[in-house]
């Protein structure tokens, strides 16, 4: 499947993916709707439970902009690669995070079986703002799930680097 060339204005939700299956998401912009008010959207894209075997989630060369939240929440998820996007926050936010990968979806409830979150990061553009107290993140880890843990993270600084600009705070929380 493939997710191309469009803006969009609001958020994103990918759940379970299929087995054997990749789904591209490339060249689109990524904004956001605040349909509550300012700040209200959860995140740009949010990735739930995608746990079964090669289903492959790629997000590449995408612009995201004016979050105030998350941009891109990964929970429960493995197979994610984020590559070569560039992130850019309200211009007033002070608790954004850019990426935020979790053992853990949100939801309530924890899931009964034991699974190991993994991501990818390569070659992404990490923008601050300069927000009074800013206390803004590019990546945050999270384990909110005591049955799984973390599997593959990488950070590709080598061939393709990790760019800040502006003012960021915190690349791991």
């Amino acid at each position: 499947m493939n997710f191309t060339g469009n803006t969009l204005n609001g958020v994103l939700e990918f759940n379970n993916g299929q087995t054997n299956r990749t789904y591209d998401i490339s060249g689109n912009t990524f904004g956001v709707s605040n349909a509550y008010g300012p700040g209200s959207d959860f995140a740009h894209i949010e990735i739930k439970n995608n746990s079964q075997a090669n289903s492959l989630i790629n997000i590449q060369n995408n612009t995201f902009g004016g979050h105030s939240n998350f941009s891109i929440f990964s929970g429960r998820s493995a197979g994610v690669t984020v590559q070569n996007n560039t992130f850019t926050p309200a211009a007033g936010a002070t608790a954004f995070t850019h990426i935020h990968v979790n053992t853990k979806h949100r939801t309530s409830s924890f899931p009964s079986l034991a699974f190991s979150s993994s991501i990818s990061l390569l070659g992404n553009t990490f923008n601050g703002n300069a927000a009074v107290g800013q206390n803004g993140k590019a990546i945050e880890l999270a384990n909110h799930d005591n049955v799984c843990n973390f599997g593959t993270v990488v950070l590709e600084r080598m061939r393709r680097k990790i760019f800040f600009k502006a003012i960021l705070l915190n690349l791991l929380d």
